[in-house]
């Protein structure tokens, strides 16, 4: 898997799930799995050629003439930013954690168990 750290990208992170089941795709070929997010307006043959465009820049020119099999669009698929006030604050004991008090990524969530791991260490 690669996340995408540049805020101003659409794409936010590209997996190679025939890496590990190699049954996804068939002898020879493999399935990339390319996530955007955020809400885009773009139609699809215009998402195409953006996320097409980025994959380039990643993987270089052959990216261009990957096949596009399938978009599926997921609205509301991570949850969204509530509890940015309580970051690591803890309420009788309790921590709170998980992306949905950042962003919603991996990144998030693994950031903020370190930051909640951090006070718990640093006794706040």
């Amino acid at each position: 898997m690669r996340l995408n750290a540049a805020h101003e990208s659409l794409v936010h992170n590209v997996c190679f799930p025939s890496d590990i089941a190699p049954d996804c795709a068939p002898e020879g070929r493999t399935l990339v799995s390319v996530s955007v997010h955020g809400e885009h307006g773009l139609e699809e043959n215009q998402l195409l050629t953006r996320v097409r465009g980025e994959l380039a820049g990643w993987f270089g020119a052959a990216a261009l003439e990957w096949k596009h099999l399938r978009t599926y669009s997921i609205p509301h698929a991570l949850p969204g930013a509530v509890l940015q006030a309580e970051r690591v604050s803890a309420k009788d004991g309790v921590y709170i954690c998980g992306d949905h008090t950042a962003y919603p990524s991996l990144n998030a969530a693994l950031g903020s168990g370190r930051l909640v791991a951090e006070a718990i260490l640093a006794g706040t």
